[in-house]
C-alpha cells in the first residue's frame, strides 16, 4: 500500500507543477522523459485506482521518478540552479512532433523508452540539435549519423568486444574454447566475437571454434578439456536456457576438470548460488553492478528506503547517477548548447564512459556510447567485481 500511495502522490505532485525543479529563464534545462502512463492512475472521480499493489507497467516510470527526485535533492543541496521537466511520453502532448517551443531551451534530453520511442526521440534530438540519453535500451535502434544520441546501456557488440579485451588481460595463455548452438541470433554473436578478434589490439588469443549440433552435455564439453590445465570456455548464446545447462554440465565436471565459463549480459537472472554450479568461475559483464560492499550505493540506498521506503533498483540508481552527472555537466561555464557529454566528473558508481562510435565507411559519427562494462565472477555462491 505504501508504494501504491507514493507512486501517487510523487506522481501528481510533480506533475502538478510540471517540473521537478522550476527556475527563471536563462538557466540551463534538463527534460526527462518517462512512461509515467498518468491517466491510468485515478479514475474518474480522481481516486487513485491502487491502493495495495502497483501495476508492473508503472514500476519503471516510478523509478525514474525516484531517482530523479534523489538527483534534485542532492543538486539543490549544492545549489545547482537548474530547470528540470518531467515529460509523461505515454501521453500524446508529450509526442516530440508535438513539442514545439517546449525544447527551444532544453539542453539535454534524458529517457527511460521503448526501441521504437528510443529511434523516434533520437532523429528529433539530431533535428533539435540536443543530445539525447537512452537510459535503459542496449540498442543503436537503427541510427546512424547521429552524434547526439546517447546509449548509456552498452550494446551486445560493445559487450562482446569488452569480452574479448578481458580475456586477452586475464587468460592470454589459457586454452579457450567458443561454443555456440545452431541458429541466427548465435550465429550474429559469433560474428560481433570475430569482429573483435580482427579488430581488438594486441596479442590475439587462440580460440577454438565448437559448433553444437544436438543437446549440450557434459560427454562434449569434456573432450575439449584440459585436466591439467584451466581451460576458458564461452558460451556463445543469449538462450538462457543453454547458458543455465552450459554452467550446469560444466560443474559437474569440476572434480577432474578446472575452467572458467564466460558468459553473456543476461546470466544476471540465473540464480549461479545454487549447488548445481558450483565449483567453476563463472564470468560475465553487465552494464552496471550496484554492489551493496559500494560506499556510494550504501549511502544512496540508505536514502532511498528513507524516503521511499523500497529499495533502490537499477533503475532508480541509474537515473540518480545520470541526472546528476549530466546537470553538473551542464552547469559548467564552459558548457555551450549542443555540446558533447563527456563528463569531466567521475561517475559515481564507476559505470558510465562515453565515448563516439565511428561509422566504418565515412569515419562520421553514429552514436555516442557508454563503453563501460563491469565483468563480476560468481564462484560457489560468491559474487567478485573483477574491475
Amino acid at each position: 500500500m505504501i508504494r501504491a500511495l507514493t507512486i501517487f502522490i510523487v506522481f501528481s505532485v510533480l506533475i502538478a507543477h510540471h517540473a521537478i525543479a522550476q527556475d527563471s529563464t536563462g538557466k540551463r534545462r534538463i527534460a526527462v522523459l518517462a512512461p509515467l502512463y498518468l491517466d491510468t492512475l485515478v479514475d474518474a472521480n480522481g481516486k487513485p485506482k491502487f491502493d495495495k499493489t502497483v501495476p508492473t507497467y508503472l514500476l519503471p516510470g516510478l523509478d525514474v521518478v525516484s531517482g530523479l527526485q534523489l538527483a534534485v535533492d542532492s543538486l539543490q543541496k549544492d545549489s545547482i540552479n537548474l530547470d528540470i521537466k518531467l515529460w509523461d511520453i505515454k501521453d500524446k502532448k508529450y509526442h516530440p512532433s508535438l513539442l514545439g517551443d517546449s525544447v527551444k531551451n532544453i539542453d539535454v534530453l534524458i529517457g527511460y523508452v521503448s526501441l521504437n520511442e528510443a529511434a523516434m526521440w533520437a532523429r528529433y534530438a539530431k533535428q533539435w540539435q540536443i543530445p539525447f540519453i537512452n537510459l535503459n535500451q542496449p540498442n543503436d535502434a537503427g541510427v546512424t549519423g547521429n552524434p547526439y544520441y546517447y546509449i548509456l546501456n552498452p550494446t551486445l557488440g560493445t559487450h562482446v568486444s569488452n569480452i574479448y579485451k578481458h580475456l586477452q588481460k586475464n587468460h592470454p595463455l589459457q586454452p579457450i574454447v567458443y561454443f555456440k548452438k545452431i541458429g541466427a541470433a548465435e550465429d550474429k554473436l559469433l560474428q560481433f566475437f570475430q569482429q573483435a578478434e580482427r579488430s581488438t589490439s594486441g596479442i590475439p588469443l587462440k580460440i577454438k571454434y565448437v559448433t553444437l549440433t544436438d543437446t549440450l552435455s557434459a560427454d562434449q564439453l569434456e573432450r575439449y578439456l584440459d585436466s591439467t590445465k584451466n581451460t576458458v570456455c564461452i558460451s556463445g548464446s543469449l538462450d538462457l536456457k543453454f547458458g543455465a545447462t552450459f554452467a550446469k554440465q560444466l560443474a559437474s565436471l569440476s572434480k577432474k576438470y578446472k575452467a572458467t565459463l564466460v558468459g553473456m549480459p543476461n546470466w544476471e537472472s540465473i540464480d549461479f548460488s545454487r549447488a548445481q554450479y558450483r565449483g567453476i568461475d563463472i564470468v560475465y559483464g553487465l552494464a552496471t553492478h550496484f554492489s551493496n560492499d559500494n560506499l556510494a550505493v550504501q549511502y544512496y540506498q540508505k536514502s532511498i528506503k528513507s524516503k521511499y521506503f523500497v529499495t533502490g533498483s537499477e533503475t532508480v540508481l541509474r537515473t540518480f547517477e545520470t541526472v546528476l552527472l549530466t546537470a553538473f555537466e551542464i552547469t559548467q561555464p564552459a558548457y555551450k548548447k549542443s555540446s558533447s557529454l563527456f563528463y569531466a566528473y567521475p561517475s559515481l558508481f564507476g559505470s558510465i564512459d562515453w565515448a563516439p562510435v565511428k561509422n566504418s565507411k565515412t569515419g562520421a559519427t553514429d552514436f555516442i556510447e557508454n563503453k563501460k562494462v563491469v565483468f563480476i565472477k560468481k564462484t560457489d555462491g560468491t559474487t567478485t567485481r573483477l574491475n
